[in-house]
Formats: structure tokens, sequence, C-alpha cells
């Protein structure tokens, strides 16, 4: 057969093992098993999990990690088992030593370029995977290893201060030179159209507001986007809502709740949402806030300075703290958006559905939700502790 035979035989013998290992359900098993040690670990980092909740979760990750390794075992084990056929085939029939086949596949080159053609084919399906659109919820946009990263950074209120804090101190001649404008707070109740506003008011030239590439470290905006780089690879895709709004890792989001909840925990006690008073005013807290904001400014214009730049919240909790704004933020702006009381209602109640059904099926869309303090809906829902009128 000439030259070529050993490199054919070859050539079939990794067509083999390739075929064997798609077939055999290899990669989904192994990347079954990249999420069983995430969530063992994630469940070691979950503040909110007590001592005997993270041993139970601990405990079945191990376990199931144990049966994971035996499948990925036996099915590797097939797929090379694939490579030897036309090997041994080809050495009985009398049409290439095994000895060249065999050396052949373990040839530098030979193995750079089938490495490369496999790097290939994966980018090419990678590719048609993500031009296939579809919902984003926050475990699918999140990898195993990003579900681990983000339950590092929300490992509790200890790390959230400690991470502010050396953003603090790592950029304080940056955060110093911004200029200590008045803040804007968008609000309403959930569904009331304060993403709709948000979209249409994160262009202006005169605002700044936090983006979906901001997480997980969002209480370190500044360091983290010196790591995390011009991140815009996850495609626009529809938001887990289902209400035909897309977004990207360059979409406006709310985030801000976060430090809400660091700094007023009593708050969000007893299964509701406390309204905050002007006397709940807390000067570190303050100082925090307008501190962050200011890292967001020169985020999101970096060569201007910030002067001028406002920022920009989206939230739909700061409704509970209308006494408590213009005295924390002299000056600042506030837009209360309303609408058509039935279709609100309806809205309420179509995504308290949708997140209890999501809340349900996947611990880690719980978990993110929790986590950024969106607490409008499902599992999690926690509504605001309205004065209603005594009318006895």
């Amino acid at each position: 057969m000439g030259d070529a035979a050993p490199v054919l035989v070859a050539v079939a013998g990794v067509a083999g093992f390739a075929l064997v290992l798609i077939r055999s359900g290899l990669i989904p098993v192994a990347r079954s098993l990249t999420g069983t040690v995430s969530a063992g670990v994630v469940a070691m980092l979950d503040s909110s999990l007590d001592d005997a909740a993270k041993e139970q979760a601990v405990r079945a990750a191990g376990l199931s990690l144990l049966a994971g390794a035996w499948k990925v075992a036996w099915r590797f084990a097939l797929s090379l088992a694939a490579v030897a056929v036309p090997v041994l085939l080809a050495d009985l029939a009398g049409l290439v030593p095994q000895a060249d086949s065999f050396g052949m596949l373990l040839r530098i080159d030979f193995i750079a370029a089938a490495s490369g053609l496999a790097l290939l084919a994966a980018w090419a399906a990678r590719r048609r995977s993500g031009a296939a659109g579809g919902r984003i919820t926050d475990s699918s946009a999140y990898g195993a290893g990003s579900k681990m990263v983000h339950a590092l950074a929300f490992s509790g209120p200890g790390t959230l201060r400690a991470l502010a804090a050396l953003d603090d101190r790592l950029f304080a001649r940056r955060i110093a030179a911004v200029p200590d404008t008045p803040p804007v707070f968008i609000t309403s109740l959930a569904r009331g159209g304060t993403t709709a506003l948000l979209n249409a008011m994160h262009g202006l030239p005169q605002a700044a507001t936090h983006r979906y590439c901001d997480m997980p470290f969002i209480s370190a905006p500044l360091l983290w986007s010196k790591y995390a780089g011009r991140r815009n690879s996850m495609p626009e895709r529809e938001r887990a809502h289902g209400d035909g709004m897309t977004i990207s890792l360059q979409s406006p989001e709310a985030f801000d709740e976060v430090f809400w909840r660091l700094h007023w925990p009593e708050k969000y006690r007893g299964g509701q949402i406390g309204l905050w008073q002007a006397a709940d005013h807390k000067p570190d807290a303050q100082a925090f806030l307008k501190r962050h904001f200011r890292k967001i400014v020169s985020l999101r214009h970096p060569h201007g300075g910030g002067a001028g730049v406002r920022y920009l919240s989206k939230n739909n909790a700061n409704i509970a703290r209308l006494d408590l704004l213009p005295h924390m933020f002299p000056s600042c702006g506030i837009i209360l958006a309303l609408r058509e009381p039935a279709a609100h209602a309806a809205s309420l109640h179509r995504q308290h559905m949708n997140f209890s059904k999501l809340h349900a099926e996947d611990a880690f869309v719980l978990r993110y939700m929790r986590d950024i303090g969106h607490l409008e809906f499902g599992a999690l829902h926690q509504p605001i502790a309205f004065a209603t009128e005594d009318l006895a």
C-alpha cells in the first residue's frame, strides 16, 4: 500500500477512537463529573447552609464522584481499544505491520495534526450550538468552573467586604479622580418596566451602569476587569424571564442590591423586606456605595474621567428606600416606573410561576438569584413590607 498505508491505518484508528468516544457518551459523563465536583465545592462555600447540610452535600458529591470516575474509566478504555482495531486488522491482513501503524500514531506531527483537527471540529460545534440561541438561565451561562468561582466570590459578607477593600487600595487614585456626582435610581415594583428604562438609558454618554461582565466579583469591579478583560464571548440570547428581552455580557443589569443586603441585613429577616427610613442612614454604608458608584463610572468611562457622568441604578427594591435615598444621596434622580395594574399583576404572576419552576429544577439558578438579591419571584420571594392603613 506504500508509504501512505500507515497514515491511513492511523487515521482509521483515530476515527474509531472519536466514534466510540462520542457514541459511548464519555463527553457528557465527564461533563457531569465536573458538575459533581463543582456542586461539592459550591456547597462548601454556601454561607446559607449549616455544617450538617454541607457535610451531607459533600458526602453525596463524593459518592457521585466515585461512580462517575468508573463511568469515565471504562468508556475511555473502550475508546482506546477502538484505536487498536484497524491496526490489528491491517496487520492480520498483511497490509501494514502493526509496529508501523502504532509508530505513526505516536509521531509528534501526526498527534499535532489530529489534535488541531479535533479542536477545529469542537470549535465549529460550539459555534453551531451558540448560534442556535435559546433562553439564558444563570446556570446555562455558567460552566462548572465558573460556578465554583461564583461560589467563592459570594462565599460570605466578609469576602465581599475584603474584595471591595482590596479594590479600594489598588485603585485609590483612580477612584478619587472620579467626581462624586449624584446617582440616578430607576425603581418600581418588579415587572414595572424598569429593565426597559435601563436598556433605553444605559447607552447615554452621561450614564454608567453595571453590566453582566461585572459578575461575579462585583464588589471589586476594577480589579475584576483587569483579569476578565473585554469579555464578550457569550452570544446575545433571550434572558431567563422569557419576555423577549435579549442580553449579552455587555448588557446592563441590576447588581447593587448586593450592597444594600451587605449593610442592612436586618431588613431582610422575617420573610419580608423592610422599609428604610431616613433614620436608617449609615455613614459607612453611604461611603461604601458612593465609592462603588465612582468605580463603575470609572470603569465605563476610563478615558473621560467621569466628568458629568452619573451612576445609573436599576433596582426594584429601591422602592422600599424612597425616604432614605434623597437623604443619602442629595440631588439624586429617582425615576418611578408605573404600569397598567392588570397587565402588571398578570406579569408578576407569570414570572413567579416561571422562576418557581426554574428554582425547583436548578439549584444554581436559585443560588445565583439569592446572591445578587433578586428576591421578587419563586422560592426566594420576599415581599416588601409596605405599611397598610388601619381600617378598623
